[in-house]
């Protein structure tokens, strides 16, 4: 029998791709005109002999016909739900610098994902309150002024880092751009650090 298979933009891994920009590199054709979902159809090439990319319809059972899709323009994997299926989080205790004018903590993101079900990146999108950090932080006698990741957001290449209530607000959403999704079980750390002046 002729097979077709469908494609949406909007998932995942084309994270809503420009269907003009995703291509069937081998095993099968997209159907014009190019609507989302993307329909394609497979190979003929009037041979006889199948083959599981050139010649892979009509396919019979105990064939495996194969299609490389790809998108070229994808968006940044949105963030999953932080509702403990996709990631879990953790924030450390605050350690200090040696000047006594900074403290930091050590987020760690950890992908729940088994790779073998799901092989495609997913974001991450958090909510931690400072508050503590800067309460241990001033019980050293020192100043709190701000608050700053490391490494920098870079833009947000490789994540947000965001306050929900500027500019006396201690709540952050930090979520991951394209450089920190998670694959699987893949983990994802960052510092978060106050700053101010020294007792």
């Amino acid at each position: 029998m002729d097979w077709t298979i469908t494609v949406d933009p909007d998932e995942r891994p084309w994270n809503h791709d420009d269907p003009a920009q995703i291509q069937v590199n081998n095993g099968g054709q997209i159907q014009e005109p190019r609507t989302s979902p993307l329909v394609i159809t497979g190979n003929s090439d009037g041979s006889g002999a199948f083959n599981e990319y050139s010649n892979n319809t009509p396919i019979v059972a105990g064939q495996v016909a194969l299609v490389e899709v790809c998108g070229y323009n994808n968006e940044i994997p949105e963030p999953q739900p932080d509702n403990g299926e996709w990631y879990a989080w953790s924030l450390s205790p605050i350690t200090l610098n040696d000047a006594g004018d900074a403290g930091c903590s050590t987020l760690t993101v950890q992908g729940l994902v088994d790779e073998a079900e799901d092989p495609f990146y997913y974001g991450w999108g958090i909510e931690i309150d400072v508050q503590p950090m800067i309460d241990a932080f001033q019980a050293t006698g020192a100043t709190f002024n701000y608050v700053s990741s490391d490494p920098s957001p870079s833009s947000g290449y490789e994540f947000t880092f965001t306050q929900l209530d500027p500019p006396d607000g201690t709540v952050f959403n930090v979520a991951s751009g394209t450089a920190m999704a998670l694959q699987g079980d893949d983990v994802q750390t960052l510092e978060v650090c106050v700053h101010g002046v020294a007792p």
